[in-house]
């Protein structure tokens, strides 16, 4: 690539925190998702991704971190605190973690670890009983 300055470490690193947040962010959201209210009420109708979309945009941005930055910074040489964070940036690793998040999850699935089939099954389960949720669950 000419007359590009790479930090590789800088990219290695970065990848690592990706990895790192996507993989805990995934086991953090796990109970919420598999909560018998939510198989009831939510399974099936789309509103996960908004979820870990809006929960990886606030936590993220609550810290500070934003991945495209430091990209940015890390392809241009220019070291970790000559670019600022901006909306976009913010908004895109959010985006990126919650994507890495379902990498997780399908990772989690190919082990066995995840079962989405379980999932359906305990949502349409769910969904058959009469009146709310137990009140343990």
């Amino acid at each position: 690539m000419t007359g590009l300055n790479v930090n590789w470490e800088q990219i290695g690193n970065i990848l690592v925190l990706l990895f790192v947040i996507s993989l805990v962010f995934e086991t953090a959201l796990t109970p919420i998702f598999n909560w018998r209210f939510f198989a009831k009420y939510c399974e099936g109708k789309g509103i996960k991704t908004p979820i870990t979309i809006a929960a990886a945009v606030a936590l993220l941005w609550g810290y500070d971190i934003d991945i495209f930055k430091h990209v940015i910074d890390a392809f241009a040489g220019t070291g970790a605190t000559e670019s600022s964070s901006n909306f976009i940036g913010r908004v895109m690793t959010g985006l990126l973690v919650a994507g890495g998040s379902g990498a997780i999850f399908n990772i989690f699935t190919k082990l066995g670890l995840r079962s989405p089939d379980k999932l359906a099954a305990k949502a349409a389960q769910t969904r058959a009983r009469p009146g709310p949720p137990a009140q343990n669950d």
